[in-house]
């Protein structure tokens, strides 16, 4: 494949000015080397970091990261050691305050690597800009690298070859459908069919003596056949030999053989071909020429049977007719079907039922009998169905198709799907393109100017309208300079990449892909761009009126996009909990309970509800299942002999529930508990990770490499806490797990599914669990006894759970993680926020408008 490889450019990153060095004042210093020296000097320098020094050399590629690290240790206590001496409360704000102005003077807003398109994005991006209906990205096309729990952070979305690979592949693919390559007539071909090679149907299409029979009319899948070993190599005509026979046929309406078309094995775009009396007699010839599209087959159905079990009620009067007319097909049917679900279905019924007729030639059955088994075998519609046709199969009436030919291509026909990408040409080019210098300029600038989010220069159209001249001078058509083009346009910078200008802040058209990237994972729309065309979008009230247009006009991509990452509820695709917690779970039920989180997370941004909704609300989302078998709420409990639904649940409804309890909100939502358990038992180490990653905003360091991970204990031999001492006992663990385990063990009592429990599973199914101990101390002293005492904490402590979530919907926004100087900015606008009410669609318009959203 040919390519205009200075069209598809690599971009560079930044270059950013140095920072002068910063001389560490003598109290500050005094600090550092009273308290941090002696593990942290240039000989030891424990964790890669040596504070031995006496200035600040921020243009160091680590220096912000070490410096920050030692801020936030110290300020959470984490340094020095607790077996080591402290700073007094004067020392420790002395370095803090200092270190704090030092970070932020040194940290600059942005400067993120740049960025390219994700998987997602680049999916919606291409479903915006091609008229391409069901368009999916190539199979294979690699999924992306994740940084900090989000798949749009810069630093892990590298390119490797398998990713250049799968863009040239979707390029080639696109251009593929908008400008097909020439058909050309393939060689003629006949082909001969045998019995072998049409398809027996549910029983419903038989071979029997020297023919496929076929006895009943209805739905195809169970009353035709179809050639089961051919499908048409391309769209054309193709003429079509059969030879049938029919046995028994009525007089006053001799059988009819309609012939379709289809694509698959069931009525669905089945085309009609044509019908064939078939005459009593010697068996007869027919032939016909019809028009077949590429992948399709022939179908054969016998159109006027007089069985039609695909109609109960038409059926049930068929029924009454046969029994009164044959009481001792009556009889033996009653005798024989002893079960709700009548007969065995197919040959083996009937041929019971044939040697109770042997037996009992004389059999009877009383008019009120034979209603009622007509009335019930018609309701068991399809096993009785596929039993009592094989009577027509054997004695008639029924056609026999003996075999087919058919031969062609003699022609090419336009079919559905090649006059649909004939279309989608038409409303991509434009009515009436004709390519000429005027219409590739028109259609060139248009194009591009969507595919590169924003208007493309008059050098670019150029080079791309020089494309298509090359290739027609090379002697290729029109369309196969187009394809070209397309595909070219496809593998540039401009293209793949969001931002790639060189100011400090987002430009109108940068800044309008961040925003609808952020809130809709698709390009701008014309909104959107009309404001950044206008130079409006740069001003922060129509920033923030397109925000809140955004999010009201978006469906829930965002919501499911950023809840799945962020709550790691995209793991439940993969998982799968133990069949005793949940008997019948299955992709319905898993669908419903992630619903669950992204509904909660959409209301509370669409209602600018308080950030504490996510932690303590009065309400929350469910069906009727998932409120009885999860939450345990009386208004869902079914009736003592209800059946477990096995379908769709249903959708999720705003439930009120008392405030202040267990249930609602993310800790405690059944998606979050089993993303956060192993399918089987529960984790706290894992959800007390978890917890101060994604709700507190304090993460814990990796831990030490010495350390064994904690198995669970499905015995019930030994408590969770008890199997934990082993972390604790060394010093560089415990300084976490103090942190970890009373966040981990408070939602001890959500089982791995999130249902609530007062004891562990038992060890023998006679045994009694251990009881389920949530308690625990805050690292700051607040005692929890379980997890409405830490939802009450969260409540009175709102920055914490506020500051997390700004600061992860920053780093998705962005792709970048936030620096000190950021993290502070944030952390001030949150302030702000709580006093105003602390709700959310508030803060994120605040986020948007601010530097950190608006810096590259």
């Amino acid at each position: 494949m040919r390519m205009h490889f200075h069209l598809v450019a690599a971009a560079l990153l930044p270059i950013l000015a140095s920072a002068q060095p910063t001389v560490i004042p003598d109290a500050q210093l005094d600090v550092v080397f009273k308290y941090c020296i002696e593990c942290h000097d240039e000989l030891t320098a424990e964790g890669d970091l040596n504070l031995d020094v006496f200035e600040i050399d921020w243009s160091e590629g680590e220096a912000l990261e070490h410096w920050s690290e030692v801020y936030t240790r110290i300020d959470r206590s984490k340094m020095p050691p607790r077996d080591e001496p402290q700073p007094s409360a004067k020392e420790k704000e002395q370095i803090l305050s200092w270190l704090d102005q030092q970070l932020i003077d040194n940290s600059p807003i942005g400067g993120a690597p740049l960025r390219r398109l994700n998987r997602r994005e680049i999916f919606q991006t291409l479903k915006e800009l091609f008229p391409i209906s069901g368009f999916e990205l190539p199979l294979g096309f690699p999924p992306d690298n994740e940084s900090h729990g989000f798949d749009t952070v810069s630093e892990a979305l590298v390119i490797s070859p398998s990713h250049l690979e799968a863009y040239r592949d979707t390029a080639t693919q696109v251009a593929d459908y908008l400008f097909p390559q020439p058909r050309k007539l393939p060689k003629k071909e006949l082909i001969t069919f045998g019995l072998d090679d049409f398809a027996i149907s549910y029983s419903s299409a038989f071979i029997v003596d020297d023919a496929m029979r076929l006895a009943s009319t209805g739905i195809l899948t169970r009353n035709g056949t179809w050639l089961s070993r051919f499908e048409a190599r391309e769209s054309g005509t193709y003429r079509v030999t059969i030879d049938l026979s029919t046995k028994n046929p009525p007089k006053d309406n001799l059988p009819q053989l309609h012939l379709q078309a289809n694509n698959l094995t069931g009525n669905s775009n089945s085309r009609s071909l044509g019908t064939f009396i078939v005459q009593p007699g010697e068996t007869q010839t027919f032939t016909t020429d019809v028009e077949l599209y590429r992948g399709e087959t022939l179908v054969f159905a016998y159109k006027n049977a007089p069985l039609d079990y695909s109609d109960k009620a038409i059926y049930t009067e068929f029924l009454l007719d046969l029994f009164t007319e044959n009481p001792a097909l009556a009889a033996a049917w009653l005798k024989l079907d002893t079960g709700d679900r009548g007969l065995p279905r197919g040959g083996t019924g009937w041929d019971r039922v044939k040697i109770e007729m042997a037996l009992n030639p004389k059999a009877t059955s009383s008019a009120n009998d034979i209603k009622k088994l007509a009335s019930k075998a018609g309701r068991s519609n399809v096993n009785t169905g596929e039993t009592i046709v094989f009577k027509y199969f054997e004695e008639g009436p029924n056609i026999g198709v003996h075999a087919a030919t058919i031969e062609g291509p003699f022609t090419l026909v336009e079919d559905d799907a090649l006059r649909e990408q004939a279309e989608a040409q038409t409303r991509f080019l434009g009515k009436g393109f004709a390519g000429d210098d005027g219409a590739l300029n028109r259609f060139f600038s248009a194009y591009l100017g969507k595919a590169f989010r924003r208007p493309a220069t008059t050098r670019e159209v150029d080079d791309y309208i020089a494309i298509v001249k090359e290739e027609q001078k090379a002697g290729y058509t029109l369309n196969e300079g187009l394809h070209l083009a397309v595909r070219t346009s496809l593998l540039s910078s401009n293209f793949l990449y969001k931002e790639s200008g060189s100011s400090q802040l987002l430009p109108p058209y940068e800044l309008a892909a961040r925003l609808s990237y952020f809130l809709t994972s698709s390009p701008p729309d014309f909104k959107l761009m009309s404001q950044a065309k206008a130079g409006t979008l740069t001003e922060l009230e129509q920033l923030a009126k397109e925000t809140r247009r955004l999010i009201k006009e978006g469906n829930k991509t965002f919501a499911e996009d950023f809840t799945s990452q962020w709550l790691d509820t995209k793991l439940l695709d993969t998982l799968m909990p133990d069949s005793s917690l949940l008997k019948n779970y299955n992709d319905n039920y898993r669908l419903s309970i992630q619903e669950e989180a992204i509904k909660t997370f959409q209301y509370i941004l669409t209602e600018n509800q308080p950030l504490t909704d996510f932690i303590s609300p009065d309400y929350l989302f469910t069906n009727p299942t998932i409120g009885w078998e999860i939450y345990e709420l009386e208004q869902f409990k079914p009736a003592e002999k209800a059946k477990p639904k096995r379908g769709k649940l249903g959708p999720l409804k705003h439930v009120s529930i008392p405030k202040g309890t267990r249930r609602g909100g993310l800790l405690g939502m059944p998606a979050v508990m089993l993303a956060t358990a192993n399918g089987v038992d529960t984790q706290p180490v894992l959800r007390g990770v978890w917890m101060l990653e994604n709700i507190i905003g304090r993460p814990p360091p990796e831990p030490p490499n010495s350390v064994p991970a904690l198995s669970p204990d499905l015995s019930g031999a030994n408590t969770l806490r008890e199997r934990l001492n082993a972390h604790m006992a060394d010093a560089s663990c415990a300084s976490c797990h103090e942190d970890i385990d009373p966040v981990g063990f408070v939602l001890e009592n959500f089982d791995a599914v999130g249902r609530w429990r007062t004891e562990y599973p038992a060890a023998t199914s006679k045994g009694k669990g251990l009881p389920v101990d949530a308690t625990g101390v805050l690292p700051e002293g607040t005692p929890l006894k379980d997890v409405t005492d830490l939802k009450q904490w969260l409540e009175e402590h709102p920055e914490y759970f506020s500051n997390c979530l700004a600061e992860k919907l920053m780093i998705y926004a962005t792709g970048r993680a936030m620096n000190h100087g950021e993290k502070r900015l944030i952390e001030s606008i949150v302030e702000e926020n709580i006093v105003r009410g602390n709700r959310f669609e508030d803060l994120l318009i605040e986020l948007v408008q601010s530097e950190v959203f608006r810096a590259r």
